[in-house]
């Protein structure tokens, strides 16, 4: 595996015991314990796809089961998504119709129903978007492509399966994204549920062990008068505890590219104004930006 592939994963794992140890705070919140068995399953199949890219160096493996699974687990994903988005609009049926586990979709299942009730389900989200404002077209299109590479493979003789890249290859990068992504999921769900607590410390301290300065998260603070709303292009700001400090440019913007993810404390200065301290949450691989006015002295 990639070194980023390598850390995110045992950066998962940490995340996965914190939850074991706190089952009390998980079982309070639904959402958590979706994304909880989440993390679990995308472990499981990293796993298994790091020990096929391993064992195979030739190249060489099967494809259909694994674009099998690759469908179910796309599906799965975001049927959870969907479920937890009905549930909240008070759609109980929708929700109830969306509350599948992979089993249902995967395992033990003909190949023709596996990919009949993945299609279903697609179908059901697609056509209930109005409800599901958690679901993008990309989402959509991201589905009928996994679905649309199975039934291909279906239709493969079964000689012309094999000599496919490995298999472990192709899905690692694809397995690192959404444990990212699920990863942000359980991180939103511990700030807003249990902010400020041992368990919020506990989570920032286990999920960024690994996964820091040199990962996408980049911090823009915009920095204006507070009575004018004139950018202030004098000022800089300092993460509060390092001497990392950036000026700001000519429109007003300090600018971290590389600043660790979760809360961050960043001291604001600019001649002839007062000093201030801002509490931040930069969030894992995506981009925060925040308005910061301050006060003449």
């Amino acid at each position: 595996m990639k070194k980023n592939i390598i850390s995110g994963f045992e950066a998962g794992k940490r995340v996965k015991e914190l939850l074991l140890a706190h089952p009390t705070e998980v079982a309070a919140v639904a959402e958590l314990q979706d994304s909880k068995v989440m993390l679990e399953e995308t472990l499981s199949e990293m796993e298994t796809a790091a020990a096929i890219q391993q064992n195979d160096s030739k190249g060489e493996t099967i494809n259909k089961e694994g674009l099998q699974v690759t469908m179910a687990k796309t599906i799965l994903r975001f049927s959870r998504r969907s479920r937890v988005k009905a549930k909240n609009a008070g759609d109980k049926e929708l929700a109830k119709a969306l509350s599948h586990k992979i089993s249902y979709y995967d395992y033990n299942n003909t190949d023709a129903v596996s990919l009949a009730r993945c299609t279903a389900t697609k179908d059901k989200i697609k056509n209930n978007t109005a409800i599901l404002s958690n679901i993008t077209p990309a989402d959509i299109t991201e589905m009928e492509t996994a679905i649309s590479k199975f039934e291909a493979a279906m239709a493969l003789p079964k000689a012309a399966i094999s000599n496919k890249k490995v298999y472990g290859t192709d899905k690692l990068e694809e397995l690192n994204a959404t444990l990212d992504e699920t990863l942000d999921d359980i991180e939103d769900l511990i700030h807003s549920y249990y902010e400020d607590t041992d368990f919020s410390k506990a989570f920032d301290q286990q999920s960024n062990q690994s996964k820091t300065g040199t990962r996408h998260n980049h911090l823009i603070i915009h920095v204006e008068d507070n009575e004018t709303k004139a950018a202030i292009t004098t000022a800089k700001g300092t993460i509060e505890g390092t001497d990392k400090t950036i000026e700001t440019d000519e429109d007003g913007q300090i600018i971290f590219n590389t600043i660790r993810a979760g809360k961050r404390r960043i001291i604001i200065e600019a001649p002839s104004y007062t000093t201030k301290t801002i509490t931040v949450y930069v969030r894992r691989s995506t981009t925060t930006e925040i308005e910061v006015e301050l006060e003449k002295v």
